[in-house]
């Protein structure tokens, strides 16, 4: 029987609709997310709480944790969120080797914003409802009115060797669930402009390459599937797909990232929980939260050991209770994530 771990308070109070895209700063400190249904980006400070061992479920058998490590609520003051509202949704934020500075996946393409100068702007500052507007550095779809409208970027990540991606999904894709348009993009360095690398997505999640950058991983939530890729590093290509994981049946794949061991961590939307694979795709953990939209993981904290998980409330419109739209945080003893991988200015 899967190892089963029930996780009570979050960390963070953010309040989102559909917060998303997790990354640490360890240079300040920060948590950085998206709210895409309120076109923010959230940051926070994420500062030591109080943390209590939870024991997992009875009737847990096999290898597994013996037990992780749930962080209560941070104060208000201390976690000091502060939210960036923009002119369009975005999907994804990905780090540069500035640390204030960000390659955004945004309604229309991607766009490069410094923060700490946001941070200077007296009216960004002064007023949260000051609206940003993106400094788009290349357009998807350019060649089609209809597309562009019809489209936005989601989930994406940094290659190895700096090069930004992000897949396009119809931006109502619940009204569109049977049509396969999107696309997984690479961004050229500086110019960021897109070349398609994987056709006929729905919707694109959870892209990360292994340690050793000689494999990839993605998950398209309404295909229900993770699959596993080889990857030509210099090309930049994709090949030989082998499904990893598959969940049908309601819940779905969404977000993901990888311990250090080579260890799995998918969050499973409509399902309230984070699943733990081997390399392979054997299931060994659960985590589950009190929030039904888990959907995506990232390890972080000051020693890079923590998983940051963040959770939607009003996916569909209906409020999922007071836990839902918040972002917790959770420590695995004996783990710790990849270093990020990072965008060269």
């Amino acid at each position: 029987m899967v190892r089963q771990f029930f996780v009570e308070n979050p960390y963070l109070i953010v309040d989102s609709k559909l917060s998303e895209g997790p990354v640490y700063v360890p240079e300040a400190n920060q948590l950085y997310c998206v709210d895409i249904l309120n076109n923010d980006i959230i940051r926070a400070n994420v500062p030591p709480t109080e943390v209590r061992q939870l024991q997992p479920a009875e009737g847990a058998e096999g290898a597994g944790s013996e037990y992780i490590e749930e962080y209560g609520p941070a104060s208000a003051e201390a976690a000091g969120v502060r939210r960036f509202h923009f002119n369009h949704p975005i999907g994804v934020i990905a780090r540069t080797t500035d640390p204030h500075t960000f390659v955004l996946g945004a309604k229309l393409g991607p766009a490069v914003v410094d923060f700490a100068a946001l941070d200077a702007d007296q009216q960004v500052r002064a007023a949260a409802e000051e609206v940003v507007k993106i400094p788009y550095k290349s357009y998807m779809y350019p060649d089609s009115a209809h597309l562009r409208e019809l489209m936005r970027l989601n989930d994406g990540n940094v290659d190895p060797q700096g090069r930004f991606w992000a897949g396009t999904m119809i931006q109502d894709i619940d009204n569109h669930e049977s049509e396969r348009i999107g696309a997984l993009f690479r961004f050229a360095p500086g110019t960021l402009e897109p070349t398609a690398v994987l056709e006929g997505c729905a919707i694109p999640n959870g892209l990360l390459w292994t340690k050793d950058g000689t494999q990839a991983y993605f998950a398209d939530s309404i295909k229900e599937t993770v699959v596993r890729y080889d990857y030509d590093a210099e090309a930049g290509t994709l090949a030989n797909p082998v499904e990893i994981v598959r969940i049908s049946g309601g819940p779905r794949p969404d977000g993901l990232t990888l311990a250090s061991n080579g260890d799995l961590f998918l969050a499973v939307w409509g399902a309230g929980c984070v699943n733990r694979y081997t390399a392979d795709g054997e299931l060994i953990e659960q985590y589950h939260f009190p929030a039904k939209f888990t959907n995506c993981p990232v390890f972080g904290g000051p020693e890079h050991s923590d998983l940051f998980v963040t959770t939607a409330n009003k996916p569909n419109g209906q409020p999922q209770g007071t836990q839902a739209g918040q972002i917790f945080r959770i420590r695995i003893p004996g783990l710790t994530g990849p270093v990020y991988n990072k965008v060269p200015l």
